[in-house]
């Protein structure tokens, strides 16, 4: 009997662990939170309003190395529209740019967008 009781608590030990850790799966993968922090970030910096991402609420944290170097944001497309943007995953963006001096570039980057425990957009590696 005793034997009973302990393999029963054990299964549902380990029953609702995984249902606590689907749970947090679950908030992790929302991509449609995910692509809508990616556009904010986005249109932020194209209407030169970055600083207002921090005091939003939630607060949006967001670094990308044209931005620190002065580039203004002219335009942004995402490079396949269709795929959603999974949490933490790599998305390519296309982003037109305008340097400090003028000089208009084109280039493709990549950003993983974080939801939990903060939002966070990053660039990656190019």
């Amino acid at each position: 009997m005793r034997t009973i009781l302990i393999c029963s608590v054990l299964v549902w030990s380990w029953g609702t662990c995984g249902c606590r850790d689907s749970a947090r799966h679950l908030v992790e993968q929302d991509p449609e939170l995910a692509r809508q922090t990616l556009e904010t970030v986005l249109q932020a910096w194209k209407d030169g309003k970055t600083g207002t991402l921090a005091k939003r609420n939630p607060p949006i944290r967001f670094v990308d190395d044209d931005l620190l170097a002065g580039n203004q944001l002219l335009g942004f497309e995402l490079e396949d529209e269709s795929i959603p943007i999974i949490p933490y995953q790599t998305v390519r963006v296309e982003l037109e740019l305008r340097t400090p001096q003028g000089e208009a570039i084109s280039k493709t980057v990549q950003y993983q967008v974080g939801i939990d425990p903060g939002l966070t957009v990053l660039r990656g590696d190019d």
